[in-house]
């Protein structure tokens, strides 16, 4: 493990600890997706700034805003590291009006709207909703079943960064066409291929993922074909990406209080290994590569959550 993978590595764990022992009531899947935003800024959490940001949300919006949803602590986290959070809320809940004359109300807008209000730059935030729900509809057309509001943060990324409907479909089909065949024909699968359609050239991105998928296999560590395919597809957008540093970060990882079987999860835990094991040196972070594996990632947990909630509330309907 190199030296900054070791100390972001470390930075992860105790920020992941720390969240658990102030948030005990909340999802651990939050709990490690703020810990690993901060580890990637190379800094340590500032609840006081977190505490801070969820009164802001609190006193911003009404009871029954989306906002102040289950996964509250994702726009939280986001705003305990602006500067300036109060001005940067203002700006999200702007995108989030717009938004809402091109999209139904869902549990995704508020993340699709922290998205436009980052990478919207000198474009308007009427224009990008617009061009988000065309590039929205192009992907209905290709994936009807699967395509729903948990695409729309990638529609809006896309939209933001200038790509046309028919420019990000084709994109989000050529890695699909090299993936779907072994990995399936699911969520996990198309999320990552939006991933890598938003990040770089979508079919080098899907056989480098698939080469480490393999490898991981044949190695003993093998990855499954859901969420945990996000750290590897952050990991196949880097240069020279390899299976070594994900076992070596996962087993360090395993032994540490947390992170086990029966909190975490291997599957998730295995996710966050490759996405530290990608993380490149600190002065190379600047990009959009950052941004869009931080936006994959968020927009998985907010699925995750919300299939637990929807298995819980069939549980608790048949009993």
């Amino acid at each position: 493990m190199t030296e900054h993978t070791l100390r972001r590595t470390e930075r992860f764990c105790d920020n992941y600890s720390q969240m658990r022992r102030r948030f005990r009531w909340e999802y651990h899947l939050l709990h490690a997706l703020v810990a690993y935003c901060a580890a990637e800024r190379e800094r340590d959490l500032d609840f006081d700034a977190l505490d801070d940001a969820l009164a802001l949300i609190r006193r911003s919006t009404g009871p029954f805003s989306s906002f102040r949803s289950a996964v509250r602590l994702i726009y939280a986290g986001a705003l305990s590291f602006e500067a300036d959070p109060a001005s940067a809320f203002d700006k999200v809940e702007e995108a989030y009006a717009a938004l809402k004359k091109a999209f139904s109300p869902s549990g995704y807008l508020p993340l699709a709207a922290f998205a436009m209000e980052r990478e919207s730059h000198e474009a308007g935030f009427e224009s990008v909703a617009r061009l988000s729900r065309e590039v929205l509809d192009a992907m209905k057309k290709d994936h009807p079943f699967l395509t729903g509001p948990e695409d729309i943060p990638f529609a809006v990324l896309a939209a933001c960064r200038g790509r046309s409907a028919s420019v990000f479909s084709a994109g989000v089909e050529s890695a699909w066409t090299v993936l779907s065949p072994a990995l399936g024909r699911s969520n996990a699968v198309q999320t990552v291929c939006h991933c890598l359609a938003l990040a770089g050239d979508p079919v080098e991105g899907a056989e480098t993922l698939l080469r480490l998928w393999r490898d991981l296999k044949a190695k003993k560590h093998p990855f499954g074909r859901d969420v945990e395919l996000i750290g590897l597809a952050a990991l196949a957008l880097t240069d020279g990406p390899d299976a070594d540093p994900v076992i070596e970060i996962d087993e360090w990882l395993r032994r540490r209080p947390g992170f086990g079987n029966w909190t975490l999860g291997a599957r998730v835990r295995r996710m966050y290994a490759a996405l530290l094991a990608a993380l490149p040196a600190p002065s190379e972070r600047e990009g959009e590569h950052a941004f869009t594996v931080t936006l994959t990632l968020a927009a998985a947990t907010v699925f995750m959550i919300t299939r637990q909630q929807a298995a819980a509330a069939a549980v608790a309907a048949s009993t």
